[in-house]
């Protein structure tokens, strides 16, 4: 995993692996894009204990940009 990953990148590859098409899920509410986020957040924190989610900016209307993971570096 990169550091600076967009969850939703990983969500999207995610469904497209179930045959799910990211453009097809509503973006209101986002239900079921959050669904995915979501299991992309757990599967994350499987394989990368330490990593953060860091939650995305919060825009003039009100919505919310992507959040990003970051997965910290060891301290030598």
């Amino acid at each position: 995993m990169k550091k600076g990953t967009s969850l939703d990148r990983i969500a999207r590859r995610m469904a497209s692996q179930a045959g799910v098409a990211w453009s097809d899920l509503a973006d209101y509410p986002g239900y079921v894009k959050n669904l995915w986020r979501d299991e992309a957040h757990r599967m994350i924190l499987d394989i990368a204990p330490d990593a953060v989610v860091q939650p995305g900016q919060v825009h003039w209307d009100g919505s919310v940009g992507d959040a990003i993971v970051v997965n910290p570096l060891p301290l030598s």
